[in-house]
């Protein structure tokens, strides 16, 4: 299988995914922050949560994430205009 992926990967790596699937792969993903986000509530709805359950999780995590991607942006920024003064 690994081979094969390798294959795949090497001659189609913009259509990786849809390749994947046509093979047989149940799901296939992109690499992202987002797609992180999809693995993980599917992996929640594998393991027994509701679907409903497993969404609002991952919206939690994207939320704090968020969040703390603009904190660190505000410190950085007001560090940076400290400096400069």
């Amino acid at each position: 299988m690994l081979h094969l992926l390798e294959n795949v990967f090497a001659k189609h790596p913009n259509k990786f995914e849809v390749i994947l699937v046509e093979n047989g792969a149940d799901r296939a993903y992109p690499e992202t922050f987002e797609t992180a986000l999809l693995m993980g509530e599917d992996i929640l709805e594998l393991v027994g949560a509701s679907p409903l359950d497993a969404q609002s999780m991952a919206e939690v995590f994207r939320d704090a994430s968020e969040s703390a991607e603009l904190s660190e942006k505000l410190a950085t920024r007001s560090t940076t205009s400290l400096a400069n003064k």
